[in-house]
């Protein structure tokens, strides 16, 4: 008998490749919070990490097609032409917890 997981993996292999995924991780180091925007794509099935230091090259992640399904979100189509970059902020407490405050009282 197949796994369930492959059975979802095979469904979402054709709907998510040449597609653009962001991944968007929050941490906490030292005092500040940094939110981080990393750029991912599927090709042949693959789930790889869009490198912008050179020719968007693509680094394989490990990650399962449905970790794209649950933990990221699908921002358009992958060009390989088009110069892509990570994007990165950081914030203090303070700042973080200012701009939360603002984003839930609409």
């Amino acid at each position: 008998m197949e796994s369930p997981i492959f059975d979802i993996e095979s469904y979402l292999a054709p709907k998510f490749e040449g597609k653009l995924f962001a991944f968007i991780s929050l941490t906490y180091c030292l005092k500040d919070y940094s939110i981080r925007r990393v750029l991912r794509t599927v090709k042949e099935g693959l789930v790889y990490e869009v490198q912008t230091h050179e020719n968007n090259n693509l680094y394989p992640t490990g990650d399962k097609l449905l970790d794209l399904e649950t933990k990221c979100h699908k921002i358009g189509i992958f060009d390989p032409s088009k110069n892509y970059k990570v994007e990165q902020k950081n914030f203090t407490y303070s700042e973080l917890r200012k701009l939360l405050k603002t984003k839930n009282s609409h």
